[in-house]
């Protein structure tokens, strides 16, 4: 939940997914590509069980991932709390200046572009 409260205030579209007792985070990310045009990848990230999954998500499916969020109590309440202004102005206080933040996106699509490259991931 605070995951999602983060990445959305950095402008990424994201939510937090419940199912039988488990909760993780969908976030899209949208990719240029060499060509000039963008791919949409949807990531799911899983603290629970240490694990990050990207996968390419057509504009159908970014179109009903977006329509949908959740069908229990508990994963609209998730989300009404991770998208809440209250919680996300409490994260606010913490968000690293500017130029660390250039900083921290310059490392990560290296470690991205490298993890491409090799289908390694460290």
């Amino acid at each position: 939940m605070a995951f999602i409260s983060l990445v959305s205030l950095l402008d990424y579209t994201g939510k937090v997914k419940a199912e039988g007792g488990h909760s993780w985070s969908e976030l899209i990310i949208a990719a240029p590509l060499t060509d000039g045009t963008t791919q949409n990848f949807l990531v799911r990230v899983d603290n629970t069980f240490d694990s990050v999954y990207w996968e390419k998500i057509s504009p159908t499916d970014l179109q009903k991932w977006q329509q949908n969020m959740g069908d229990s109590n508990t994963q609209r309440w998730y989300n009404k709390k991770a998208l809440s202004k209250t919680e996300q102005q409490k994260i606010k206080k913490f968000i690293v200046p500017s130029a660390v933040s250039k900083e921290l996106e310059k490392d990560f699509v290296k470690y991205i572009n490298e993890t491409i490259r090799t289908g390694v991931i460290y």
